[in-house]
């Protein structure tokens, strides 16, 4: 049996990125492939038998005054990370090394460990951190890509969380990990970006195209779809500034008096959203539902009659997006970043110009009460995803990339050793 490592500094599903690496590491034991995971300990984390070699927990968000004197050094190089990650390849052996996200918590010493056993090394870009200090392109002014290409505007801006000491820190690591050593640069041999629009701005940035593979998320289909539209459009996210929700709450004054809405999720803006919905007298329009998890989520979008994602960041992707229309829910969403390759427009959804209120509530308006548009929507995305981003689409796919990454290797380097 070929075995994969699988790194990624979260067991559990905290985001997205995590949520598909968890949900990766299932659909590689349901195709035969024995899986290792690596990543920091933590008492959100799942079980696993090999949590013994995970790196030591760090909060990087309430951090003590250990974790403090820790920090750069965990961003920079952690050698406690290389140091556990190459006694779990000496016992387990693997055949490849499958990168998540690794920033911060676990730093690319795990791609240093790694290829001092001639592994193969495949990354997934789940955000923009490779070609920026900050994460998502986006700060408090808003669009955050002169950041990207020049890193004292990092400081200036104060791009990470408005914070002089985590911008000064997220400065310093993006320096020493792709000016100094070139980590990334040097040390993985290929990149799956989950949308064009990744691979694109990867390029525009130094990395070679030959190197970069655009390889789209996947959903289960395995969901009962409900196609009657309910009597309510959907946001489903983190109550974050990037994700626009200023932007839909102010769609939601101009639109319809009977067009509802339904938030779910948790975040830093959810006080201030509050108060904005309480301001614009749309509480008996607008709820607040709270976060909202597995079997409950889905159910909550299957009754909706549509979501909607109305960011104003250079989405990487958009897997809320595939997950609506794969319970047979059309997707409204901004048209920005990797989003417009989630959906196809004017069929299985339909794109609003990002961060105008005007006209996403001019679309909602026009979209909402059109309950037979809705439903021929929902089957189109249904049957998009089916086709397109299936479990079954995506593993033929990667197998191939693992495939040809551990022969290439095999013909071209000696063994692990022991």
């Amino acid at each position: 049996m070929t075995k994969v490592l699988l790194i990624n500094k979260f067991n559990y599903a905290k985001g997205g990125a995590d949520g598909y690496f968890l949900a990766l590491a299932d659909l590689l034991k349901t195709n035969r492939w024995e899986t290792v995971k690596f990543c920091m300990a933590g008492e959100h984390n799942l079980p696993d038998e090999r949590e013994d070699f995970f790196v030591s927990q760090i909060d990087f968000h309430r951090p003590t005054l250990h974790d403090l004197l820790r920090l750069p050094g965990r961003m920079i190089y952690s050698f406690e990370a290389a140091h556990k990650l190459k006694k779990l390849i000496r016992q387990e052996q693997p055949d490849i090394v499958h990168v998540h996200n690794i920033y911060h918590q676990l730093s690319p010493s795990v791609l240093v460990a790694a290829k001092k056993f001639n592994l193969p090394v495949v990354m997934t870009v789940h955000d923009w951190k490779l070609i920026c200090p900050n994460y998502n392109m986006f700060d408090r002014f808003g669009s955050a890509e002169e950041v990207c290409d020049n890193l004292w505007h990092c400081l200036t801006r104060r791009s990470v969380n408005g914070s002089w000491r985590r911008s000064l820190l997220a400065t310093a690591e993006f320096y020493m990990h792709h000016r100094v050593f070139k980590f990334y640069e040097r040390l993985v041999d290929l990149y799956l970006a989950p949308s064009q629009f990744v691979k694109d701005k990867l390029v525009a940035h130094g990395y070679p195209a030959d190197k970069i593979k655009v390889l789209p998320l996947f959903v289960s289909t395995k969901a009962e779809p409900e196609f009657r539209p309910g009597d309510y459009a959907l946001f489903v996210g983190r109550l974050v500034p990037e994700k626009g929700l200023d932007v839909l709450i102010e769609a939601m004054g101009l639109a319809d008096r009977n067009v509802k809405l339904k938030i779910a999720g948790l975040g830093p803006e959810y006080k201030h959203l509050a108060q904005l919905i309480k301001d614009k007298k749309l509480s008996e329009r607008v709820e607040l539902v709270g976060p909202k998890f597995g079997h409950e989520l889905v159910e909550l979008t299957r009754q909706a009659g549509l979501l909607i994602v109305p960011s104003v960041w250079p989405e990487v992707f958009g897997l809320v997006s595939l997950e609506a229309q794969a319970v047979g829910k059309p997707v409204l969403a901004a048209e920005i970043g990797g989003l417009p390759e989630t959906l196809k427009n004017n069929q299985s959804g339909w794109l609003f110009k990002a961060g105008d209120a005007k006209d996403l509530a001019e679309k909602l308006n026009r979209l909402y009460f059109d309950k037979q548009k809705l439903e021929t929507a929902g089957r189109a995305g249904r049957a998009l995803m089916v086709t397109n981003f299936s479990a079954e689409k995506h593993y033929r796919e990667l197998n191939q990339v693992y495939r040809l990454l551990i022969n290439a290797k095999l013909k071209s380097l000696p063994a692990i050793h022991a």
